[in-house]
């Protein structure tokens, strides 16, 4: 059986490794470090509602998303609040936004930001496992009713 795809994008290798352990075992993982990255990355491919036997397997059910994509990979600073509208309007509607912070209670944090440009939670990365897993699980299984709701029954 396929599993579900997750899509993160994280400039940071330590938080790469930590979603991997995290989640690698139950997902397959699409692990990207960069925008340049997701834009047509070969495991990524764009929903069209008129292709027949699509699968919710097909796509990322859950994108998570740096806030701060800053570094050498980003010359601009960009950051992962860019990549909401790419992933639901390019990549499929039904795979929800998680913005993944480590400034959350900081004048950095852009939660409000992240609320406007339609994400779907907004977490800082120090968030226990429990916590983790407790909004993966959930937003998966939303994706899931979603897809088929929307895609299966058409």
């Amino acid at each position: 059986m396929k599993r579900h795809k997750i899509l993160v994008v994280d400039d940071d290798p330590d938080m790469i490794g930590q979603y991997s352990f995290l989640f690698g075992d139950r997902y397959d993982l699409i692990l990207t470090s960069s925008l340049q990255e997701v834009y047509g990355h070969p495991d990524l491919k764009n929903y069209r509602r008129s292709d027949k036997g699509l699968s919710p397997t097909d796509f990322p059910a859950v994108a998570i998303l740096d806030q701060n994509l800053a570094g050498k990979t980003v010359p601009d600073n960009a950051d992962g609040l860019r990549l909401i509208g790419y992933v639901k309007h390019e990549l499929c509607p039904f795979t929800r936004a998680i913005i993944a912070t480590a400034h959350r209670g900081t004048p950095q944090d852009r939660g409000f930001d992240a609320g406007v440009n339609n994400a779907d939670a907004y977490i800082g990365k120090a968030q226990t496992e429990h916590e983790w897993w407790s909004l993966l699980e959930r937003f998966v299984a939303e994706y899931e009713i979603l897809f088929t709701h929307n895609v299966e029954d058409k």
